[in-house]
């Protein structure tokens, strides 16, 4: 008889999934290039107006919304897009992963990264954005794998790459990504969550909880 679906968070959480070591991560710019669709789609390639940010924010956590905007000012960023991204990255992006980092760190060894990069390629043949892109989303892809839709590696860039898909191998070869000379990559465990950040300059530990909020978001009611 073959069991009934269970949600996979849930599974997660209780510990009912196939025990294997996990790599995850995210991006650190992740909504970036969402809220750039938002621009071309609504706004004709232009920055969102402030008073879409307030109205995004609202619509998305209509009762934590107040105490977002106030955290999240718009005078803080250099436009009402990178302020929207920013909320959405640290909101629907970052304490996710950090959510199950520790959930998955309680029965599996647990590798959780963020992928930091400011200096890769855009896509090709594409309009460039009213903001600067950070580290968006998708923006790793072209460090690991042949994809023809991006624009070459900058110059420099290839040694971050060639750590990437070192540390990916390793992974998949023997579910640990540490070894050929790389920066060490500490697992998560229960009492520390360690987040490997990886850019062209520095590859090491980052403070992900404090960098996107994490403590703002769990005291939220909504």
């Amino acid at each position: 008889m073959s069991q009934a679906p269970v949600d996979p968070a849930a599974a997660i959480a209780s510990g009912q999934f196939t025990k294997v070591p996990v790599l995850h991560g995210i991006t650190h710019d992740e909504a970036r290039l969402h809220v750039w669709g938002m621009e071309m789609g609504l706004y004709g390639g232009k920055p969102l107006p402030d008073s879409a940010y307030a109205e995004q924010v609202r619509a998305m956590f209509p009762s934590d919304a107040a105490a977002i905007l106030a955290r999240y000012p718009r005078k803080a960023y250099g436009s009402a897009s990178e302020a929207l991204a920013t909320v959405w990255t640290d909101a629907l992006w970052a304490r996710p992963a950090l959510d199950s980092s520790r959930a998955l760190a309680k029965h599996v060894p647990t590798y959780a990264y963020e992928f930091a990069e400011t200096g890769g390629p855009w896509f090709r043949q594409t309009p460039t954005t009213s903001y600067p892109m950070g580290a968006f989303h998708t923006a790793e892809l072209p460090y690991l794998f042949a994809m023809g839709h991006f624009e070459d590696l900058p110059a420099g860039q290839q040694p971050l790459a060639d750590t990437l898909i070192g540390y990916w191998t390793r992974f998949a070869h023997t579910g640990d990504p540490n070894g050929g000379g790389a920066p060490k990559w500490q697992p998560c465990s229960a009492g520390r969550q360690t987040v490997q950040s990886l850019t062209a300059t520095q590859t090491g530990p980052v403070d992900f909880a404090q960098d996107h909020r994490y403590p703002f978001w769990t005291s939220l009611n909504g």
